[in-house]
């Protein structure tokens, strides 16, 4: 995600000890034991055996896991503090670090957590790295840095003293990234490492995305890691793989090439590169699933980038037959083998024929199941398991029982506030997404700036706007495309190509988040009936229900949403 400011200083790094000013006296750390000493069981004894809470200082110990040879799991939440006391703090004994959803775990405490886990084995027993992200938690890294006095004049050694301070706790943090486990894993890999160098000590990078956990080669926890197997899952795929392994481009040893980009950087960068693919190749993308042996299925994606101006890589998603059940794929990893030509596949036999021939070497990309979800989607956002629904609630996305809104039918009629409507050159369609092949995403406050982009080139077709994150999704629409309701999207269709955009088809899920409002009152008495009320009216796509007062406010357009204690949200949007 991209880095945000935040209110701190840092005092005086002597002795490496890096305390946060938070701004008045911060309250000390506090390890609380919530299981007992018998072998910790997480499907059933809850998401934290420990927990540790507060800044984190000289000192501080969360003491030895328990399970014995194994490990339990120690939640923490803390904005940071000591560095040394951070890397000293005792996750590395035993323990299986969790950050929680809405909690955060920053600065001295991203390095705990990075570092947490367990040493087993007889004779030369061997350590072992275990940490874990749950959905919705946030890790945050930036940088040591600087206070000096704040007289007008420094004399040179103070400054020098606190300059080598400075390079003192960056050399620690070094070595413990240069430290793998005994599955040659790394506390922080070269990713995570170029977040924590380069962000400014006033600021945090959070890891908070998909693109962010698989460059950061993070677990994350509570994802219902399932999709159902249709060419825009493909599409999400290999460009996830393009993302990850940098295939899209020429080498990273050419000069000028930034090594490590942060998850935003590499997007920008592969817009850039599918932009200048549509304008060698325009409408080049081809998509499509075969069945390959033992009931495996494979997916057939090209052209894409690959840093070349004649030859563009193709590419191979092996779905494991061993891990789809219906048209569903769940839950297991996915091999991705590249292929180039200057032009995509056009027969489903021909690409059987390459596909024999690209498969018999090791596949080039091999991700896990969050693969499956869109490099920039957030990871709060996506879909929760049972265990995360057991442990922080929430419902699963399916339509709710009544008397909330019940499941949409083919024949049903959409929020009539959907419609298309026409504007000039574009047909809008409010509270829809397209689902046509994206090629470039951006970020704007002003979707007439994206609109003005997807104009001036002959290839986009549409453009889907995010109003809750204002990012735009260009589209080229060269293949089969759907309208699919979504609360937070407006879609600016080409009129030309307008017609070949078809109605959405299928089930419409009423999804609630709880402590989240729509800033902005008909009184209700339940959220049920207010998501009734939603439903009844048509044109409404999202609500606010408040359970002080009953209140219950209906959007048109829900604009970005934020946490507030006691009001609920509730929008509609569908399945793919």
């Amino acid at each position: 995600m991209p880095v945000l400011p935040i209110a701190r200083c840092l005092a005086t790094l002597a002795a490496l000890s890096l305390p946060l000013c938070l701004g008045g006296a911060a309250a000390a750390g506090d390890l609380t034991t919530i299981a007992g000493d018998d072998w910790f069981d997480e499907s059933k004894d809850g998401p934290c055996a420990a927990r540790f809470d507060g800044v984190i200082q000289k000192g501080d110990s969360v003491g030895m896991g328990m399970n014995g040879s194994h490990f339990a799991a120690l939640c923490l939440n803390s904005p940071g503090g000591s560095l040394a006391a951070g890397l000293e703090l005792g996750t590395d004994s035993q323990w299986s670090a969790r950050i929680l959803p809405g909690e955060r775990c920053e600065s001295a405490c991203a390095l705990a957590f990075l570092s947490a886990g367990y040493q087993t084995g007889n004779g030369i027993p061997g350590f072992y790295l275990e940490r874990h992200l749950w959905a919705g938690g946030l890790l945050g890294l930036h940088s040591p840095g600087l206070q000096l006095p704040a007289e007008a004049q420094v004399d040179t050694r103070t400054v020098e003293a606190a300059f080598k301070g400075a390079l003192a706790a960056t050399a620690l943090v070094y070595e413990r990234q240069q430290s793998p486990d005994a599955a040659d894993q790394l506390p922080l890999n070269s990713y995570l490492y170029q977040r924590f160098l380069e962000t400014p000590p006033d600021s945090m990078y959070y890891i908070d995305t998909v693109g962010d956990a698989l460059m950061g080669e993070l677990s994350v926890l509570g994802v219902e890691r399932s999709a159902r197997l249709t060419t825009r899952l493909v599409d999400t795929v290999c460009t996830n793989a393009l993302l990850v392994s940098g295939a899209f481009e020429t080498s990273l040893n050419n000069k000028g090439r930034k090594p490590n980009r942060s998850a935003p950087e590499l997007l920008a960068a592969f817009a850039e590169a599918e932009a200048f693919l549509q304008r060698e190749r325009p409408g080049a993308r081809v998509l499509r699933l075969f069945s390959g042996t033992e009931g495996d299925v494979i997916g057939y994606g090209g052209l894409y980038p690959s840093g070349d101006y004649r030859y563009f890589r193709e590419c191979y998603v092996h779905f494991s037959g061993k891990a789809i059940t219906g048209e569903r794929f769940a839950d297991a990893a996915i091999a991705v083998h590249w292929s180039l030509d200057s032009d995509p596949k056009s027969s489903t036999a021909d690409m059987r024929a390459d596909w024999d021939m690209v498969s018999r070497a090791d596949a080039d990309v091999v991700m896990n199941s969050l693969a499956l979800f869109p490099f920039d989607a957030k990871l709060a956002d996506l879909p929760k398991n049972a265990l995360y629904r057991k442990y922080f609630g929430g419902a699963e996305a399916v339509p709710a029982a009544a008397p909330a809104p019940a499941e949409r039918s083919d024949a049903a009629p959409a929020p009539a506030v959907a419609a298309a409507a026409p504007d000039g050159v574009w047909v809008v369609l409010i509270g829809r997404d397209i689902t046509g092949t994206d090629y470039a995403t951006e970020r704007s406050e002003d979707p007439a700036r994206c609109r003005a982009t997807c104009a001036k080139a002959d290839f986009c077709g549409a453009v889907t706007y995010d109003r809750w994150n204002q990012i735009c999704f260009f589209k080229t629409l060269n293949g089969a495309a759907r309208q699919r309701v979504m609360a937070k999207a407006t879609s600016y269709v080409k009129a030309a190509q307008a017609p070949g955009v078809a109605a959405p088809r299928g089930a419409v899920a009423f999804l609630k988040r709880n402590d989240k409002h729509f800033p902005a009152a008909p009184s209700a008495q339940s959220f049920e009936a207010c998501a009734q009320a939603c439903e009844d009216r048509g044109w409404c796509l999202g609500l606010n229900w408040r359970s002080n007062g009953r209140h219950c406010d209906l959007f048109a357009r829900p604009p970005e949403y934020f946490s507030q204690a006691g009001t609920d949200i509730g929008y509609f949007q569908q399945a793919e």
